[in-house]
């Protein structure tokens, strides 16, 4: 009797955590199989993108529903429906958008830009400041006439009394 050769596979089934053998022993015989239980580290998740777009404007019309997102310089419109890097835009309404993704629900209102509102009062802060000048400007000016007309007025009184 002639032993043919024998052939031992290895197959590791992560996802269940068992180690599979299976083992051949010719072609004429069929396959022995038995599964041992190991220890797996368990997957970790992907880790998720930080969100970094802020909602920028919202566009209702009788024929489309927009959000404009914004990251910096960069602008994006995105559709109700639509997605924008891996989170689905599933409602936009008048004061807010519905967002569902890896992370679940999230709702979103819209925000100023920091940059535009430190301008914005950089802008109201020299606009002041202009104001305050020119009012202390024309005061000045309103007492530098009081003070004109009074020396005129002493000049006045002064030569006609001289004249007497």
């Amino acid at each position: 009797m002639k032993l043919e050769p024998t052939t031992t596979r290895v197959l590791v089934l992560l996802r269940t955590g068992w180690l599979l053998v299976a083992i051949a022993a010719g072609a004429a015989t069929s396959e022995l199989a038995y599964a041992i239980p190991v220890a797996v580290a368990p997957r970790s998740p992907a880790p998720q993108r930080e969100w970094t777009w802020r909602l920028a404007g919202l566009t209702i019309g009788p024929q489309r529903r927009e959000a404009l997102f914004a990251r910096g310089a960069e602008t994006r419109t995105v559709s109700e429906g639509e997605e924008i890097d891996g989170w689905k835009v599933s409602a936009v309404n008048a004061t807010s958008v519905q967002l569902t993704g890896p992370d679940g629900e999230r709702t979103l209102s819209p925000q100023r830009d920091a940059t535009a509102a430190a301008a914005a009062a950089i802008n109201e802060r020299i606009r002041a400041d202009q104001r305050d000048r020119k009012r202390a400007a024309q005061r000045t000016e309103t007492a530098m006439q009081q003070l004109t007309k009074a020396m005129m007025d002493s000049q006045t009184t002064a030569t006609s009394h001289s004249q007497r």
